[in-house]
């Protein structure tokens, strides 16, 4: 665990700049309101003109040129910035090219797009959040990875428990709190925290032995069942076939039945793809047989004493050509290259 995160949380080092502001629900976001008589806009634009950009975007580095930037600021009716997960893609968009140019320059950039983008109150608003996320950022090492559950590096997978990481949560919380307004902070990163949760609960449930695999995937649907819809769209194929794969290694060790098989793999994917997954299960035992049948066969080849050394290699070629397709030798061969490297052959 890359322990300097969290010397400013645990010493209670708080970001000095306080936004007098308070919020409501829009459609897409949060939307700001500032307090009656505040009024920095003048002195926050100055701020902004200080910067050898126009729209920002002038002469990128390489990394970020051809790239369309990531998210998107706009204001509301009344001229007040919408608040959501698009302001902090856009700030990360640039902040990616750190390393690339110095950091001030690309703050310039940032404060100069904000500019470009956004009329006066929005921009000064902008510019308020940006301050807090570019404190957080430096806190955490200027590395936005070390904002996730799994950022902290741990000398044994063992250690990556459901526990652990949702201590690992707690801290990033707590260190967020430090620097970002809690209409920043939901704005930020409500949907990575609700998406957390649920990664969170599934692993709890993965890893209670006392539930069985059919128990475990039907609470996981629900878990995921749960979930506001954009979030669900977040998770992938992948990861639905990494938990099937942790649960059907639950069923083998249970000694399960093909309908046990059947309720996990429609809870995690579904009918159809439970359909197509029992009639790849049905290939593969057909191509193990008759892997089995051939290594059987080769065995009898290769001992047969009727046979010299030559012939033997002869016939196994024959046989092994007539008992797979073109496209199913070098498979084949590769097996049983592993076979006898396996044997010490």
């Amino acid at each position: 665990m890359r322990k300097r995160f969290l010397f400013p949380a645990l010493f209670g080092v708080i970001f000095g700049t306080t936004l007098f502001i308070f919020h409501q629900e829009s459609g897409s976001g949060i939307v700001f309101n500032p307090e009656p008589g505040s009024d920095n806009r003048s002195d926050t634009r100055r701020l902004i003109n200080r910067t050898p950009f126009t729209t920002g975007l002038e002469s990128l580095p390489n990394s970020l040129q051809g790239i369309q930037v990531d998210g998107e600021l706009q204001p509301d009716t009344a001229g007040n910035l919408i608040l959501n997960s698009d302001v902090r893609r856009v700030f990360d968009f640039f902040l990616n090219a750190v390393g690339e140019e110095p950091k001030d320059q690309i703050i310039g950039r940032i404060k100069a797009y904000i500019n470009w983008q956004l009329p006066d109150l929005a921009a000064v608003q902008a510019l308020q959040a940006l301050e807090e996320y570019l404190a957080l950022r430096e806190a955490m090492g200027d590395e936005p990875s070390n904002m996730k559950i799994d950022s902290f590096r741990f000398s044994d997978e063992r250690e990556l428990t459901s526990a652990t990481l949702r201590n690992n949560k707690q801290l990033i919380l707590e260190l967020r709190s430090h620097y970002l307004s809690p209409h920043v902070d939901r704005a930020f990163y409500e949907e990575e925290d609700l998406f957390d949760e649920y990664t969170l609960a599934k692993l709890a449930l993965v890893e209670n032995t006392e539930l069985p695999s059919t128990e475990k995937a039907a609470a996981i649907a629900e878990l995921e069942a749960a979930l506001p819809e954009p979030i669900k769209q977040q998770i992938a194929s992948v990861s639905r076939l990494q938990l099937l794969s942790q649960l059907k290694k639950g069923w083998k060790m249970e000694q399960g039945d093909a309908a046990a098989l059947r309720q996990i793999r429609e809870s995690v994917v579904g009918s159809a793809a439970t359909d197509r997954l029992e009639k790849l299960d049905q290939q593969r035992s057909d191509w193990q047989s008759r892997v089995d049948a051939w290594m059987v066969m080769r065995g009898q080849i290769l001992v047969e004493e009727s046979l010299a050394s030559q012939d033997r290699m002869v016939e196994l070629d024959r046989a092994r050509s007539e008992y797979f397709s073109s496209l199913e030798l070098k498979r084949v061969q590769a097996l049983e290259y592993l076979r006898d490297y396996t044997h010490g052959l």
